[in-house]
């Protein structure tokens, strides 16, 4: 949290103060050529050089009420998290545990928890329209993405190798999201923590039994109405949020949810697979690159495929390129926050 106001502050101070700043340098210079009457000894360069000043008073007041704000934000944004931390923390925790198990009902849960999902999108795309009119002036100051790779493991398989590629997903898809849309992936850490004690890292393994292969399409929303392995999916983050209780409400709240990568055997087709933002996770190949891990985010903040050979959303994608509507519908997502 404060790591990522740091970043808002000096994002501040660079868009705006400077902005001002420049805007003051370009006053002082008309000043400078304008020529002198004489007949009044430049009393024209006299009020000239009032606004300078006038303006440079403005200047200084204006940066420090905006650092003073963008402050003041970050500190009563965590007082709050401190006191959902002590207070809702346990109530919102158990409410989790049961409707994940209720959602983790073959058909009707998955019916719930698409409307759920949906519902939840809708309530934080509207309130994130200050941020879409920032994006549509040009202006993007950092944001986060909470991001986890969970590793199937089959029994009797070595899994150095996946660990080995899950590192380079997890680099190649914060390269992606910085460059294209300014948005910091990070690991689910304190104060949204998996486990107690948790070290804060990208990657976990999580045994699996067999080997999984995903279908995608239409087949994987079948599966996710409970006649497939996507059951193990919810399974496994149930296991992984329980007892942990503000991660599980972040996932029932959906602000600022952590994102899911399983990497599993394969994906037919695609080598990703992603249900939008009917769920929380998505379904990578192992054998796939980190444009397709990013690809498939992309997906599950929103992104639907376009045209174009060097968008990232094409549905056969070569390059990370993000068009300006494409970064705003990103950015506007419940899982990108500023904390």
């Amino acid at each position: 949290m404060a790591e990522n106001c740091r970043e808002v502050q000096e994002w501040v101070e660079e868009e705006v103060v400077t902005s001002v700043e420049e805007w003051v340098e370009r006053r002082e210079e008309k000043c400078e050529k304008r020529k002198c009457k004489k007949l009044c000894l430049c009393c024209n360069k006299w009020f000239c050089w009032i606004e300078v000043i006038v303006e440079k008073v403005v200047t200084t007041v204006v940066t420090t009420v905006v650092k003073l704000v963008t402050t003041v934000v970050c500190e009563v944004a965590a007082v709050l998290i401190d006191v959902v931390n002590l207070v809702g923390s346990f109530i919102l925790g158990i409410v989790s545990g049961l409707l994940s198990l209720v959602f983790m009902i073959p058909f009707l849960g998955t019916l719930l928890r698409w409307i759920y999902e949906v519902i939840l999108a809708v309530v934080w795309r509207l309130a994130s329209i200050p941020d879409v009119v920032l994006g549509i002036l040009g202006l993007f100051p950092p944001k986060l993405l909470h991001v986890r790779v969970l590793v199937a493991c089959p029994e009797g398989v070595d899994v150095t190798d996946r660990l080995a590629r899950a590192d380079a997903w997890v680099k190649s898809v914060q390269q992606i999201f910085l460059d294209r849309a300014n948005v910091r992936v990070v690991p689910p850490s304190q104060p949204f923590r998996m486990k107690a004690g948790d070290d804060g890292a990208f990657v976990h393994q999580v045994p699996c039994g067999d080997a999984i292969v995903q279908p995608c399409g239409a087949g994987a929303f079948w599966d996710d109405l409970g006649f497939g392995p996507v059951p193990w999916y919810e399974q496994t983050l149930l296991m992984e949020n329980m007892g942990q209780y503000l991660d599980s409400t972040r996932r029932i709240l959906k602000y600022g949810a952590p994102l899911f990568v399983f990497m599993i055997d394969d994906v037919k087709g695609p080598g990703g697979c992603s249900l939008g933002p009917l769920a929380d996770y998505v379904v990578v190949g192992l054998d796939s690159e980190g444009l397709t891990v990013a690809h498939e985010l992309g997906h599950a903040c929103g992104l639907w495929h376009v045209k174009g050979h060097d968008n990232l959303m094409r549905s056969t994608h070569s390059d990370s390129k993000l068009k300006k509507w494409q970064k705003i519908m990103l950015r506007a997502s419940e899982h990108v926050t500023y904390f």
